[in-house]
């Protein structure tokens, strides 16, 4: 199977290029944001793996790709469990999309425009709906910016309003990817399906600042700043696609966290 990550070479790009690399059923390409459709790179694609921010001029030409190729089975696209609405409920994939910043509408609109390039396509369309991923310094999310803290290289770290408290939803990158590997591979029963790779478990900032000071034995710094208009608390429901797998999570929050302070102390020495 010929696979195409657009955008592989960012920081979930890299851990899931590393997973697929491994398997002896598959020949993976990597393509920057930059790359033209019309590179040799997308000839023969089969499964294409989105993972790129929201920008119209890769989606008109992922559109135009998806509509011209006969030899595109899958397109794996990496949206945001952000689009749910505010609950402190478990969300599933039945819930409807509420987005709130732009961030969250292009992520939706790209939902839309793929779903609409696929219908008369005979191609899947897997939408991933991820939690908070962390795992590693490449990664810009506040995990990556309560480490720095504590390890002295961010002396400019704000935490907004009661984000300390607001439950979120944190999945550790190799669960992250190896779901995300699974689903290239599944044999796909709708031509769209919505599936939710994220922990399934409450957890606020608090407790993620409290592991990292005892697992580095640092103080993290910040300056506690006002609330922020319309963020969320959010906690995914993961049951789909963890029946669908039957995947075993490895990673709690501990451990995770664990691993991710030492992925930093590695790269840091």
């Amino acid at each position: 199977m010929n696979i195409l990550l657009l955008g592989g070479t960012g920081f979930i790009g890299e851990y899931l290029t590393k997973n697929l690399n491994k398997r002896k059923d598959c020949q993976v390409s990597v393509a920057g944001r930059n790359d033209s459709m019309e590179n040799n790179l997308y000839k023969n694609t089969e499964v294409l793996v989105i993972l790129t921010q929201p920008d119209e001029n890769i989606m008109k030409g992922v559109v135009s790709f998806i509509n011209t190729t006969i030899t595109l089975k899958k397109v794996l696209y990496l949206s945001t469990f952000l689009l749910y609405p505010d609950s402190v409920n478990k969300c599933s994939e039945e819930v409807l999309p509420a987005p709130v910043s732009k961030y969250e509408t292009d992520k939706f609109q790209e939902e839309l425009r793929l779903s609409e390039a696929i219908k008369n396509k005979d191609c899947k369309l897997s939408i991933v709906r991820l939690g908070n991923v962390y795992g590693d310094v490449k990664n810009a999310g506040i995990v990556n910016r309560l480490i720095l803290s504590a390890l002295g290289k961010n002396d400019n770290l704000t935490i907004y309003g009661d984000s300390l408290t607001k439950t979120r939803d944190f999945i550790f990158i190799e669960d992250a990817v190896n779901l995300m590997d699974f689903l290239i591979f599944y044999s796909q029963q709708g031509q769209r399906e919505v599936y939710n790779i994220c922990s399934g478990i409450n957890a606020n900032l608090g407790e993620v600042i409290s592991q990292i000071e005892r697992i580095l034995n640092k103080k993290i710094v910040f300056t506690e700043g006002n609330p922020v208009v319309g963020e969320k608390r959010i906690i995914c429901d993961n049951s789909k696609i963890r029946k669908l797998s039957n995947y075993q999570f490895k990673f709690d929050l501990v451990k995770g966290l664990e691993k991710t302070c030492r992925n930093y102390l590695n790269f840091y020495d």
